[in-house]
């Protein structure tokens, strides 16, 4: 995050293409070790049945950072623009990379690699916590244990790699895209009023992930819980197509978009649960980094059926149906990320708690 921080406000000095492309490829390099860090990290300290709350709170953050950021990036190119003779935009890079500096400083002082070690938990928490991690282990490996190799080699691995891809069309193409978009349908309002419209689909995303991380914790079936909402996703962006560029059509686009959202923590959620370890470290970095993939390939694509069609109905057509193929590898996944043995492994560990 420091990195992250630092790389993100020498943003504000970019002065061409070469100097634009030298910076960002290295800002890429900063954060690609965040996503999968973090998703490792939580499951170090959140049992398997708190895990999708855990992970929903967390992607709750990346949502919220929209709809916060967006309407205070809009306030920010508004009203800095001139300061100390520097442009509005490069004062956007500085002052909103300041947070992402200060927080990561406050992880090195205050934040602990394991639950063990965490002096501001009460001593019977800590310990209770402490002793079911330890026994959802015992459990996972009983089932089945992970080298790193297999753990790449898995298929559970490789279908929610794929999933997370797909997946990636709308976080990825539509995200970036989103403001042409809310342009097109809303008559070309200003950059304050587009950042707040941005804002809108994500308020939805915050609501929905709460809600499935919370269900699947409680019914348990985790490709469900990633399927459908991916399924409700694509049908809903289609409808936002047939809609056109109306009011209509950027509701459903919106709704759309806050159900793709919420199936990410379920994802997250099976994919620390049937491997354990650095095999697991392993297996979260494969699945981030084929996702990453969409960075480079999906906005492009967005832009070329854009300016080929002169509209943005192919390209929401195209994310769509990347959508509703995310929900069908969703369900075949369940076979190789061991649904049935997770299940399993939760027994264990209650009846090891209560003994």
């Amino acid at each position: 995050m420091i990195s992250w921080g630092i790389v993100a406000a020498c943003m504000a000095l970019v002065n061409g293409p070469g100097t634009f492309n030298t910076v960002r490829l290295v800002l890429g390099a900063a954060e690609a070790g965040f996503t999968p860090g973090i998703i490792f990290y939580l499951s170090q300290w959140f049992p398997n049945q708190h895990r999708g709350r855990a992970m929903g709170t967390f992607y709750v953050g990346a949502a919220l950072a929209t709809v916060i950021g967006a309407p205070l990036s809009g306030l920010i190119l508004q009203f800095s623009h001139g300061w100390f003779d520097i442009q509005g935009w490069r004062w956007l890079f500085i002052l909103e990379a300041v947070p992402a500096v200060v927080l990561g400083i406050v992880v090195l002082k205050y934040f602990t690699d394991k639950p063990r070690e965490a002096k501001w938990l009460p001593e019977a928490n800590r310990t209770w916590l402490v002793k079911t991690l330890e026994i959802e282990k015992s459990a996972a490996e009983g089932l089945r244990t992970f080298t790193i190799g297999s753990a790449l080699r898995s298929p559970g691995v490789i279908l929610l790699a794929i999933f997370f891809f797909l997946y990636s069309f709308n976080s990825i193409g539509l995200t970036l895209w989103m403001p042409q978009v809310i342009q097109g349908t809303f008559g070309h309002p200003d950059a304050l009023t587009t950042s707040m419209l941005t804002a809108i689909p994500y308020v939805f995303a915050v609501i929905f992930m709460i809600i499935n991380g919370r269900s699947a914790d409680k019914r348990g079936r985790r490709d469900l819980h990633m399927a459908i909402p991916m399924a409700l996703a694509g049908v809903l962006l289609l409808g936002s197509v047939a809609a056109g560029p109306t009011v209509l059509g950027f509701a459903l686009l919106s709704v759309s978009t806050g159900f793709a959202w919420s199936a990410v923590p379920a994802m997250w959620s099976t994919a620390t649960a049937f491997m354990t370890g650095i095999a697991a470290a392993a297996g979260v970095a494969l699945i981030n980094a084929t996702a990453n993939i969409a960075g480079v390939l999906v906005p492009p694509l967005v832009g070329e059926l854009k300016e080929a069609t002169g509209s943005f109905n192919w390209p929401l057509i195209v994310i769509a149906a990347a959508m509703l193929l995310a929900a069908v590898v969703a369900l075949i996944s369940a076979r190789y990320t061991k649904e049935g043995l997770i299940t399993k492994q939760a027994a264990l560990v209650e009846t090891a708690l209560v003994d």
